[in-house]
């Protein structure tokens, strides 16, 4: 069990501090502190989303060496029926 929480630690991190902002806005009165609550659990959420993301053994896609062009659709087709604008006969 404790090779999965360390396998997992950014998850558990993040479950942590999603849960610290919780209980700070429950529990204070105060509106800057319940902001910082709200805060602190969207930074949890963020890092749980981007941890879920990554991949290990990839690299972003940066490139380094030269440019490649730029990713070009084929021109779509028109829809079938009649033109704009219509002849009222």
């Amino acid at each position: 069990m404790l090779e999965t929480l360390w396998n997992s630690r950014i998850n558990v991190i993040a479950v942590i501090l999603f849960a610290i902002g919780l209980v700070t806005l429950l529990l204070h009165h105060n509106l800057f502190k319940k902001i910082l609550g709200l805060n602190i659990m969207d930074t949890a959420s963020c890092l749980l989303l981007t941890s879920m993301g990554y991949i290990k053994g990839r690299t972003a896609p940066i490139i380094v060496d030269g440019v490649t062009p730029p990713m070009t659709l084929p021109p779509a087709k028109p829809p079938p029926g009649p033109r704009w604008p219509l002849k009222m006969t």
